[in-house]
């Protein structure tokens, strides 16, 4: 699918199209995918091609760091510690 991982971090993929990026986070066996929507709509039908993908939403939560998003782009707030369930 044209993704390089990144020199500094092999969980960390990246794949330029027309000046637009997509990255991929590898966790164990989750992934997090950034980019715009039309990226993600046809790496998403590409994955799907190849294994059973399950689609959780809008990304709040990443290795116990919140992430916002907004339509100016997504910002990672302080480490905030969830209360445990």
């Amino acid at each position: 699918m044209g993704f390089k991982p990144l020199h500094f971090d092999p969980c960390v993929f990246i794949y330029f199209n027309e000046g637009r990026k997509t990255i991929i986070v590898v966790y164990v066996d989750d992934l997090t995918i950034v980019g715009i929507r039309q990226d993600l709509d046809v790496l998403i039908a590409g994955l799907n091609n190849q294994f059973t993908v399950a689609i959780k939403g809008p990304l709040g939560w990443l290795l116990g760091f919140e992430v916002q998003q907004s339509s100016n782009g997504v910002k990672q707030a302080a480490a905030i510690h969830r209360p445990t369930p």
